[in-house]
């Protein structure tokens, strides 16, 4: 009888512990009652050569069968026919979780995985995907067929990555170090280092690095974080992007940003058809105007701080530079028939002429954002000439009616559109129900790292105090759902902010009636000063 799939959600004791570390405390229990091979009769020696783990650009795919997050993902998984058709994919590396109370793999599945791929396939490498802590972890690694294991920073820390690291190397096997902080990226480097004093060669094409979207602690995505290390790593480092890919959009996007290779799970498991489509999309890097822009925004460490605010709605100079001098580094410029804080092209010319704009853009990167709310509009080619000529730094595609539509195939013609004409761009939508909420799920599923989160208004503007508290009270539960940090906008006040901060993870935030006085489009300096003080 099988044991039950557990959902993460059903344990009790999660809300003591990261999810993390729930998972390494039961690992431990089991080795203290079976042993590092978890009673499984390791193999007495090893039947095949190691397999150079990724030496070229590609995919790996995983034999999963569950997950703390979805619970059964293939309960009645044939992991060699599996395993036969990720080769037939053109997968450079299969990977094999043996973690076994959440996952419900096993070291069996390892050497199943291992021995029939090596007979249909002798260059595609096994990694062994679990919790490994000690040098027990990689001898049995070893014996069972891997041919690389993952090593993951927040388990290990310091010394014990570095000893864990030694280890891998002296039976010949590669790692995949999983890194999700600087701090474990400087771990990552440290190691490396060292272990080049010590005169191991090649340890970068050996020890490969690895950045999850998923955070281990809460299991939430997010999409952009592995791209804050693009920056951070020397040229030769191969970067593994980890968790969340499920179309050949998000695929395209990564490879022209620079990633070596993709781990992809779930939907590896369950969509053949997809995995096919993806792996023929991930190409080459490609210095699109949209990845240079998502690079140098990171990299600036725009979203180091705590909330990033974003002042919109600006039409006249003067407002502009002042806002500069208080310390906005992000200016919005509508560009749009539909609003009374219209900007013109002349105030975008004028900007990057004057002395205070030059001085602030030398210090610190100033991104100007041009917001268009109609594609192919009078406004939108304005905003587009703008932003080739240098005017403006990326534009916001604010809330367009086929984001909303449930017809996948509409909203990919739209967003190949917008990725073909090499621009740099975000998405915004407007959320007031389920029905966005899983719009706003599709826009990031195909590709979107950030989508900027718009408060639609009611038709009804005779609400009762209370009915409003009750439509802020539904939209925080809404806004609550949303795995990604938060890119924020829509009639936000400095109270409903202050109100609701804490409960939620709030990265970016979009402000222009808050920053105004009587007039609309005028900026006012006492409320942007309270604005940035959040």
């Amino acid at each position: 009888m099988q044991k039950k799939a557990h959902k993460i959600e059903d344990r009790a004791d999660i809300k003591t512990e990261s999810i993390l570390d729930l998972i390494v405390a039961e690992r431990k229990k089991t080795i203290e009652k079976k042993g590092y091979n978890f009673g499984f009769k390791i193999p007495e020696k090893r039947e095949k050569p190691i397999i150079p783990f990724m030496p070229d650009r590609g995919l790996i795919l995983e034999i999963k069968r569950a997950s703390p997050s979805k619970a059964w993902i293939s309960k009645d998984l044939d992991i060699k026919a599996k395993a036969s058709e990720y080769i037939s994919l053109g997968a450079k590396a299969i990977s094999v979780l043996t973690e076994e109370e959440f996952f419900k793999g096993s070291l069996k599945d390892l050497v199943a995985v291992s021995n029939e791929v090596y007979k249909k396939n002798k260059k595609v490498a096994i990694l062994r995907k679990d919790f490994l802590s000690s040098a027990e972890d990689i001898a049995v690694s070893y014996y069972c067929g891997a041919d690389v294991v993952l090593l993951i920073a927040s388990v290990l820390f310091y010394e014990n990555s570095y000893l864990m690291m030694k280890e891998a190397l002296k039976f010949g096997l590669s790692v995949l170090y999983e890194v999700r902080t600087k701090e474990e990226f400087l771990i990552y480097e440290s190691c490396l280092e060292h272990l080049e004093k010590e005169a191991y060669l090649d340890v970068r094409e050996k020890i490969v690095l690895g950045i999850n979207a998923r955070n281990l602690k809460s299991f939430k995505m997010d999409m952009l974080k592995p791209l804050r290390f693009l920056n951070l790593s020397k040229k030769k480092t191969k970067i593994i992007f980890e968790s969340g890919i499920k179309t050949k959009e998000m695929a395209t996007r990564l490879a022209h940003l620079g990633f070596f290779g993709l781990l992809i799970g779930e939907t590896a498991v369950k969509e053949k058809k997809e995995i096919k489509k993806i792996a023929e999309s991930f190409g080459k890097e490609k210095n699109t105007r949209d990845s240079v822009f998502w690079k140098h925004f990171l990299a600036d460490g725009f979203l180091e701080k705590k909330i990033q605010k974003k002042i919109c709605g600006f039409t006249h100079l003067d407002d502009v530079l002042m806002a500069i001098e208080e310390g906005v580094e992000i200016l919005g410029f509508i560009f749009s028939k539909k609003t009374k804080r219209k900007a013109s092209k002349e105030l975008l010319e004028t900007l990057a002429k004057t002395d205070i704009y030059k001085k602030y853009s030398q210090d610190k990167k100033l991104l100007r954002v041009g917001v268009v709310t109609e594609l192919y509009s009078k406004e939108w080619r304005q905003a587009l000439s703008l932003l080739r000529h240098g005017y403006l730094d990326v534009l916001q595609i604010h809330d367009l009616e086929v984001f909303h539509v449930a017809h996948k195939k509409k909203l990919v013609k739209v967003l190949e559109g917008l990725r073909k004409k090499n621009i740099a761009y975000y998405t915004a939508i407007a959320l007031e129900d389920e029905a966005d909420l899983r719009a706003l799920s599709r826009l990031q599923d195909l590709g979107e790292f950030r989508v900027l989160i718009d408060r639609k208004k009611k038709s009804n503007s005779k609400n009762t105090e209370e009915k409003q508290k009750e439509g802020i009270v539904e939209y925080i539960k809404l806004l609550e759902k949303v795995e990604s940090p938060l890119w924020l906008a829509g009639g936000l006040s400095v109270e409903l902010v202050s109100l609701y901060n804490e409960q939620l993870d709030i990265e970016l935030l979009d402000f222009a009636r808050a920053t105004e006085g009587a007039i609309v489009g005028r900026k006012e300096k006492e409320k942007i000063e309270t604005v940035l003080a959040l």
